[in-house]
């Protein structure tokens, strides 16, 4: 628990000022190294499944960011010509057709499951108001659902995939994250429509849990605790953002009624 706190407490005031002051590149390449960590760690993850070779994915994420902050069509035009590019890639690097079909659906994981919802934040930095409420509806939907669960979980939502995770840690979880989209919204974004709030804090606290889930199914099909070790107290980056990776795409769609 020690190393755990002392993590976030050196990361996260990081975090939050290359968001709000660093300049437009330097936030993308930021992006860019969330990215680069976060893919080998997934497919080390995968590697006992057969993925290979992931350098095509990689240049394929990291030049996603770039062109999501230019706006446009031009990003749906990149997404299904790397889509694309990416299958064609494997054809040519076949050596055993079990590991050259893995390989290829973990490249198009890497993209959809972390390229683009990691490259969503690069029209936010321009709206860090609304950025750092999904952190904090996140962080602390997260928080909320560990020290409730803990303590006080019984009743087990997926035993056979995370027998840690509780109904009423879930519970704890999206209260924390309702209260703190309302705060947040309120007193840091100036919003009073309670009703598109609380939208947003149940939808988005949910989220957060699913994609804590989901991780938690890749690392049961390959028998791993952590996706990696670079955060101390956290196992790898992977393991810090696989709620986010589920957030952001589902905060991102309901800001077209937010406005």
């Amino acid at each position: 628990m020690i190393r755990r706190t002392l993590s976030v407490v050196v990361l996260a005031p990081l975090v939050l000022v290359i968001i709000v002051l660093a300049p437009a590149p330097v936030f993308l390449a930021f992006l860019d190294l969330i990215l680069l960590i976060a893919i080998l760690e997934l497919f080390q993850l995968l590697a006992p499944l057969g993925a290979r070779k992931p350098v095509p994915a990689i240049v394929a994420c990291l030049i996603l960011p770039w062109v999501w902050n230019q706006g446009g069509g031009a990003v749906v035009v990149y997404l299904l010509g790397a889509c694309l590019c990416l299958l064609t890639a494997h054809l040519y690097r076949v050596v055993n057709h079990r590991d050259a079909l893995a390989s290829a659906s973990a490249s198009l994981m890497a993209l959809l499951y972390l390229g683009l919802p990691v490259s969503l934040l690069a029209g936010y930095q321009t709206r860090s108001g609304e950025l750092l409420m999904i952190l904090a509806i996140v962080w602390s939907c997260d928080i909320a659902a560990y020290l409730v669960g803990s303590r006080w979980g019984r009743h087990r939502i997926t035993p056979r995939l995370s027998p840690a995770k509780s109904l009423e840690g879930f519970a704890a979880g999206l209260a924390a994250a309702l209260a703190v989209a309302l705060l947040v919204g309120y007193g840091l974004l100036g919003r009073s429509d309670w009703g598109l709030l609380s939208l947003v804090g149940v939808a988005v606290g949910s989220a957060a849990i699913l994609g804590d889930l989901f991780e938690s199914l890749l690392k049961r099909a390959v028998g791993a605790k952590d996706s990696g070790s670079l955060i101390p107290g956290h196992g790898g980056l992977l393991d810090r953002i696989d709620s986010l990776v589920f957030a952001f795409p589902v905060y991102h769609c309901l800001s077209f009624l937010l406005g």
